[in-house]
């Protein structure tokens, strides 16, 4: 545990399978408070986009080839129906990080393995209504503010009652988004 805000430097020694290590270092900064909704709050009850709110798919999501099985629900309507949800900030053709795919990938793996025992929402986090008017205008879309993130990608984890369990950035495996996803569904 980090006890005080800052920049702190870590390292990591990790054992390879043929018994060699490797040490890796690298810097992390720890800020006072999170930004962003804080864990145990209540989460914005956003009018995400859905299959039956816009009359175009290429307005759900950057991705060419949507899981629709994404945008059934609004989060509104997730966080409202007594199930735990999965929201996942993501932008599969401009994500910056790289990391956009994997988390998609591994936000549609868990909604298949899941399935009806929790609610999965996908927002693009660019304004696709924006930039499908001129095909130059990227902007972050209204729910990134309404959330209070600045980067992505993001998964947040909510349980039945409408709070957020986890917040998990950057590359986030299936394996580690289920296990958050399990802890919540034992809450219940």
């Amino acid at each position: 545990t980090i006890s005080e805000a800052g920049f702190w430097g870590l390292a990591a020694t990790l054992t390879k399978r043929d018994e060699s290590t490797e040490t890796a270092e690298f810097v992390i900064e720890v800020r006072e408070a999170s930004f962003g909704v804080a864990l145990g709050a209540e989460v914005p009850a956003t009018e995400s986009a859905t299959v039956s709110s816009v009359d175009d798919e290429a307005l759900l999501s950057s991705d060419g080839k949507p899981d629709l099985d994404l945008y059934q629900l609004s989060v509104a309507q997730a966080v409202t129906n007594g199930r735990p949800s999965v929201v996942g900030f993501i932008t599969p053709a401009f994500c910056e990080t790289r990391w956009c795919t994997p988390v998609y990938d591994a936000l549609a793996t868990a909604e298949e393995e899941f399935g009806e025992a929790a609610n999965f929402v996908h927002i693009e986090v660019y304004d696709m209504v924006t930039y499908r008017a001129d095909f130059e205008t990227l902007s972050w879309g209204p729910a990134m503010a309404e959330w209070g993130l600045q980067s992505e990608p993001w998964l947040m984890v909510i349980d039945e009652n409408g709070r957020l369990s986890a917040k998990l950035s950057g590359p986030v495996s299936f394996e580690e988004l289920k296990l958050d996803i399990e802890a919540v569904l034992a809450n219940e």
